[in-house]
């Protein structure tokens, strides 16, 4: 049978783009691969002899429309299209009859973008159960969200994406928003389409079956679950309460067994609480036809919830639950990075715990400057905000090996070195785009290839006229030349090598069950720890092995680098306690990041059943690399199903599209929403500073008392007063939070009078109360409130001091 012209060009575009791709890190075999599917395709065109890319009237056929999604999938850009076919086709000796302009192309596009949203309105109305994901991320200061679902039918777990869309900032409410927004339109879209006409689809139907929910694991993405969940009920209730009122009205048999004669009172008490509230009969009586009618919606939409809710209640215990039913999944591969984080956050206390000199500080080039040129609370601020350590240090060397922006670091000049000496290309792990697992891997690197990089690095610094280091160069010199950095870079490799490529390699390998059935691997990791923090010998012991130390038991990602730790043993005594403090505090946060396992845990009691209605991946990866939704959700295969009317609605409806102006609304409602913010935060600010304004006024003329014998009956607001100038103007440096007081005299007469003394036993405080009052003048004169010592003590004073006596 022959294939259509539009396929084969396709195939033919598709080796050529993945040929290309592939070439970067694999030429040899990936142009081996190629050269046979490109045989096979060549066999093929010569069946074909012409590619029309019109037909009569100018109208694009289906396979050229077919074959312009295929192309843009494959990453061709929309004014390359008609180069690529062009190309192609010539080098095939395939004729083409006409061209697609770019024009075309953004329309046929945009068809298949609203043949997505059609289609994920089909399948989920014929799937029982929904989960969905989502993450964002800036770009260019514009924050973008992407949403994913799994649509399960029966054994059936299906992935679609919705694609990826702009919004005005990343909090929960507008996340919750955000979906349902997309929710909506996609069924508006479906319902204007000729299916949509015959068979209407109610979007309430989406969310009553979502049971469950893929976010990480930050404090707006719980909240966001909550919302989803509320979303859900909401919908629930209200379709179950609209059915039962319909069938009550028609006097059929409602599901909640609802007598005529109890709505009707239901609706009359209703009513009256309606009218009640708009002033009594007179007052309703003079409301306009719109109003009265806005009241009444209401008044019915009471009346649904109330049946809703009735209905629900009369369910049985285990249909209820079937409705309720609804889990929050937390991605892994951020249970991972967390458990690193956890991990580092011990390794760090320890140093400082044990008595030990910590890594060496690699302050930045302000810091660095500061602290060799600085007073001595300059040296002290720079090495206050200045760390070191192995994740620092990784971070470094990804910023100069392997920078996110081509146009820094020294990536090319690095790869070409390491080439030279090892007979073949390196590639830093990109740390600088903070992939997953990367630090792990820069730190294997780092210790693997140590000696050649600090070569390189004694290289770079040869070449230059001046023979000096950048201030990046010589802090990933200096760490690689430090032994307590070197010895977290050895745990943070040795970590990785024991759980965090064995784990990744299973949530993220083609075999992975649903979130759901990952309790026993969880389970394993923890109980791995346990055993390296009661015995780090099986990792770091003369006869460790990745029997003992590998998390399954398999051979290491990269074995040579346990063979280049195990060299380096000697010169580091305190990796054992080290390694038993990381493991530890890695520990506590796999528990505590794993709450979804525990016994009593929201998954622990569910049945097979509803492990299968509540289906998840594992990770969240579908969100973090979200590219085009048309062919994710194999939408090409649903436009060719399509009866003709409906493609050729489809055409007529990306105009109407864009004719609202969606894209440039969304963009108005950002520039609104960010402007509302600016303008929120100015006048927080300037309440802010007539609030400092008004306080610092009152401790200027504040009357002093300065004999510690003052009387105990003293008002409570006299003694306030007093303390917040004390606080502020003489004990700046103590600045003890004293909010517990609550202001009880029995509680703060001891601390004003103790202040009092410390004021006149010093002549130093003494100057430094008037050096204070005179700042505190010269800002009322300026009308300006700068940062002034003792804030926080006027702040805190405001708090507890009562209104009157």
């Amino acid at each position: 049978m022959a294939r259509s012209s539009g396929s084969i060009i396709y195939e033919l575009a598709r080796l050529q783009v993945d040929t290309e791709r592939r070439a970067h890190y694999a030429l040899e075999d990936a142009q081996g691969a190629a050269s046979e599917e490109r045989a096979r395709a060549a066999a093929a065109i010569e069946e074909i002899e012409t590619l029309a890319m019109e037909e009569e009237k100018g109208i694009i056929p289906d396979v050229a429309r077919a074959l312009v999604r295929d192309l843009i999938s494959l990453g061709v850009t929309v004014g390359s299209v008609q180069d690529v076919i062009g190309t192609v086709a010539k080098a095939n000796g395939t004729a083409v009859e006409g061209s697609i302009s770019t024009r075309s192309t953004g329309r046929i596009m945009g068809e298949a973008y609203l043949a997505s949203k059609m289609q994920i309105v089909e399948e989920v109305r014929n799937a029982s159960d929904v989960t969905i994901s989502s993450d964002g991320t800036t770009h260019w200061h514009i924050q973008y969200d992407g949403r994913n679902l799994v649509v399960t039918s029966g054994d059936s777990h299906v992935r679609r994406t919705m694609g990826v869309s702009s919004a005005s900032n990343y909090t929960s409410d507008t996340q919750l928003a955000g979906w349902r927004g997309q929710v909506g339109s996609m069924y508006e879209i479906y319902n204007t389409s000729p299916r949509g006409k015959a068979t209407p689809a109610d979007p309430r139907d989406f969310s009553t079956k979502i049971h469950g929910c893929m976010t990480d694991h930050a404090e707006d993405q719980k909240k966001l679950v909550r919302g989803v969940q509320a979303w859900k009920t909401e919908d629930d209730r209200t379709m179950r309460g609209e059915e039962a009122y319909d069938q009550t009205i028609r006097g059929e048999q409602a599901p909640s067994d609802v007598p005529i004669a109890e709505l009707v009172l239901m609706i009359a008490d209703t009513t009256a609480s309606a009218i009640e509230e708009a002033g009594g009969s007179d007052a309703w009586r003079l409301l306009s036809v719109e109003a009265r009618d806005a009241r009444e919606a209401e008044i019915k939409k009471q009346v649904v919830k109330k049946l809703g809710e009735q209905v629900y209640e009369a369910l049985p215990s285990d249909e209820r639950a079937v409705v309720d039913l609804f889990i929050h999944g937390g991605c892994t591969v951020h249970k991972e990075l967390n458990a690193i984080k956890g991990g580092m956050t011990r390794l760090t206390q320890f140093w400082t715990s044990a008595g030990l000199t910590p890594p060496v500080l690699l302050m930045n080039r302000d810091n660095a400057a500061a602290a060799s040129a600085g007073s001595s609370n300059a040296l002290a601020r720079a090495v206050e905000v200045s760390c070191g350590g192995a994740i620092k240090l990784t971070d470094l060397a990804g910023a100069l090996f392997r920078n996110k922006d081509d146009k820094k670091g020294q990536q090319d000049s690095f790869r070409y070195f390491m080439e030279s000496r090892l007979g073949r290309l390196l590639t830093f792990p990109n740390t600088s785009n903070t992939r997953f697992g990367s630090n792990g891997d820069a730190a294997t690197f780092l210790l693997l290839y140590r000696t050649l990089i600090l070569e390189y690095l004694e290289q770079v610094r040869d070449k230059k006229g001046n023979g000096q280091w950048t201030n990046l160069e010589a802090n990933i010199y200096r760490g690689l030349t430090d032994l307590p950095t070197l010895t977290e870079l050895a745990i943070l490799s040795l970590y990785s090598q024991a759980i965090s490529h064995p784990y990744m390699c299973t949530v993220r390998g083609p075999d992975c069950p649903s979130l759901l059935e990952l309790k026993p691997l969880h389970d394993r990791v923890q109980g791995h720890l346990r055993k390296l923090i009661a015995d780090p010998e099986l990792l770091i012991g003369p006869g460790a092995s990745h029997v003992t130390g590998n998390l399954f038991g398999k051979d290491w990602d990269k074995p040579t680098v346990l063979d280049v730790v195990h060299e380096l043993l000697p010169t580091m005594p305190h990796i054992r306690a080290a390694l038993i403090a990381f493991c530890q505090g890695a520990l506590e946060t796999w528990t505590r990041f794993c709450r979804e396992f525990a016994p009593n845990g929201p998954i622990a009691g569910l049945s097979s059943t509803m492990h299968a209605r509540t289906y998840m991946p594992a990770t969240n990866d579908w969100n973090e690399g979200e590219v085009g939704s048309w062919r994710q959700n194999a939408t090409g295969t649903y436009i060719e199903n399509l009866d003709p009317i409906d493609r050729q609605w489809l055409r007529g409806a990306h105009h109407d599209y864009n004719a609202k102006g969606v894209a440039p609304e969304r963009r108005r409602q950002i520039a609104e929403a960010e402007s509302a913010t600016a303008s929120g935060n100015c006048i927080r600010q300037a309440a802010n500073a007539a609030r400092k304004m008004a306080r610092l006024k009152t401790l200027v003329e504040t009357n002093l008392i300065e004999d510690p014998d003052l009387p105990y009956n003293t008002t409570v607001k006299v003694i306030c007063h007093q303390l917040a100038w004390h606080r502020r103007s003489v004990d700046t440096d103590d600045q003890k939070s004293i909010k517990h007081l609550h202001g009880k005299k029995e509680l703060i007469y001891p601390e004003l009078v103790a202040g009092i003394r410390r004021w006149q036993s010093s002549p130093d405080l003494q100057n430094r109360a008037r050096e204070e009052l005179e700042k505190a003048q010269l800002a009322l004169s300026n009308g300006s409130v700068g940062v002034v010592a003792g804030d926080a003590a006027g702040d805190e004073m405001s708090e507890i001091e009562p209104d009157e006596e």
